[in-house]
């Protein structure tokens, strides 16, 4: 009965939180490559829902490493492949940052990194989402 019916559920839970870790969204493909990685957060949070806290780790430090390296200026900005309005990427790499910070448990600093990308971009509909939460 009710056992069973539980156990059933669990079992759809694991698969759909397995099915979760598997990525469709390359960091490469045309559009935004720093948005394409946020993805990658969910990605980590269905590995920790699975207890696989040794693969979300190194995916939400690369999101906080991705984020850093955003906001350094690239040597030469005119041959990005992504054309966007100085706010706009800040305001991104400020929220990948915060995702990973959030993953890895640092909590206080990621809401620091959701609050700048609103400073940036006060519309960053991410990262006042990430902060009511």
């Amino acid at each position: 009965g009710c056992a069973n019916e539980a156990l059933g559920n669990l079992e759809q839970a694991q698969q759909s939180w397995l099915a979760a870790t598997v990525t469709n969204a390359p960091e490469n493909r045309r559009g935004n490559p720093l948005v394409a990685r946020a993805a990658r957060y969910f990605q980590a949070l269905a590995f920790q829902k699975l207890g696989q806290s040794e693969k979300a780790g190194p995916i939400f430090q690369a999101l906080v490493d991705a984020g850093t390296a955003a906001l350094k200026p690239a040597a030469d900005d005119t041959n990005s492949s992504v054309s966007q309005p100085a706010n706009v990427r800040i305001a991104t790499a400020h929220y990948l940052s915060g995702l990973g910070l959030d993953g890895l448990g640092e909590k206080e600093k990621a809401k620091a990194e959701f609050n700048a990308a609103l400073v940036a971009e006060p519309d960053h509909l991410g990262a006042k989402i990430a902060l009511a939460m």
